[in-house]
């Protein structure tokens, strides 16, 4: 450990809502066109270990576990540089997941094409509820990726290129743009062959007309690899697009006015 590393302050516990009834009406994420189609944090992420291994992770790097510097960010975002650099520049090159990163942050809106995420694994999560965010990412390296469940679930004004993602290894793409009411990016380049899960992932997207990986998933004879087979390929976002507009409610993280 540094002498820097030393003097950092206790890590504060993960400032993510319980997952009660009331912070499900807060999130926006309850009864989503007659399902409860709410990303659940149980569901991506035991957050002990998650703490864990982003400390041990950036400590690599000599600095604080990034779900801490990533909250003081959003905090204050001026003495949050001081401490680490600029967000853009940020050395996260040893760090594994990126689960919930910026969850809830509808203030967040700086550029992180730079990050190397060549190690991530797990992208789940990420920019969940993060409504103002619109930077490109298509240059980030996720051959590793296996996870981008709800990664920009309500993330409303996102839509950025990312058909050169490598997505080979990805397993979950559900609810990965639901009500990304902005998003109507081409994907017709990714590599789906061990996608096993897309459920509910384009629901109430700009996406009108679907990749051709999607709609081959949803032949008669592939139903049984893919979870979602009774959606359509042409209105399984229809369900979404009356629901009543959730943006302004908050999921947890406070951001700077």
């Amino acid at each position: 450990m540094s002498a820097s590393d030393a003097n950092l302050p206790p890590v504060p516990p993960a400032s993510i809502l319980p997952d009660t009834e009331e912070n499900k009406e807060k999130s926006g994420m309850k009864n989503l066109g007659g399902e409860n189609r709410s990303c659940k944090e149980e569901e991506l992420i035991d957050e002990a270990k998650l703490s864990k291994r982003r400390e041990v992770n950036l400590r690599l790097q000599g600095r604080a576990h990034l779900g801490d510097a990533v909250k003081e960010w959003l905090d204050n975002a001026e003495e949050a540089k001081k401490k680490y650099g600029h967000i853009s520049d940020w050395d996260v090159s040893e760090v594994t997941d990126f689960i919930n990163l910026f969850k809830g942050a509808r203030n967040f809106n700086e550029d992180l094409s730079r990050w190397n995420t060549g190690k991530v694994t797990d992208m789940g999560g990420m920019f969940d509820g993060a409504s103002s965010f619109n930077q490109p990412l298509n240059s980030w390296d996720t051959s590793n990726v296996t996870n981008m469940r709800c990664m920009f679930t309500l993330a409303s004004s996102f839509n950025q290129p990312l058909n050169s993602w490598d997505t080979s290894n990805v397993t979950d793409m559900s609810y990965m743009f639901v009500e990304a009411s902005s998003f109507g990016q081409p994907l017709n380049d990714w590599n789906t062959e061990n996608l096993i899960d897309m459920t509910y992932m384009f629901d109430g997207s700009l996406i009108r007309s679907k990749p051709t990986w999607y709609i081959d998933s949803h032949r008669p004879d592939r139903h049984e690899k893919y979870r979602d087979a009774s959606l359509s390929d042409s209105d399984d976002s229809q369900d979404f697009l009356s629901a009543p507009n959730r943006e302004s409610e908050g999921t947890g993280i406070q951001n700077p006015p």
